[in-house]
């Protein structure tokens, strides 16, 4: 979908990793860390708020995704306008991103 490879091209531009989550565990054994557990959360709706993330997302980014070129502001209200028929159709699923909880013990 569109709106994904733009959030991820917008946050990778601002510096930061969208895709940090599954290597967290490697990053901690290469530190040191001992007794790495992981965990991974998915929140899904059918309905309510947290149906209409992926439409709040995009409103929230548009700018920045406008002004980097990455898309026209058509485009980017085309996609609104995707993603909020997407949404409002009962029928459909939308989950947030994957949290990843990565823990472990420094030390003895």
């Amino acid at each position: 979908m569109r709106y994904v490879a733009l959030y991820q091209t917008a946050v990778h531009l601002r510096g930061a990793d969208p895709d940090l989550g599954p290597r967290l565990p490697g990053i901690l054994d290469d530190a040191g860390v001992q007794s790495v557990h992981l965990d991974v959360i998915l929140p899904a709706f059918r309905e309510g708020e947290g149906k209409r993330m992926a439409w709040a997302t995009m409103e929230g980014i548009q700018g920045a995704v406008v002004a980097a070129g990455l898309a026209s502001t058509a485009e980017v209200n085309a996609i609104l306008a995707e993603l909020d028929e997407f949404e409002r159709d009962w029928r459909t699923i939308i989950s947030m991103p994957r949290i990843f909880q990565v823990w472990g013990r420094v030390g003895t």
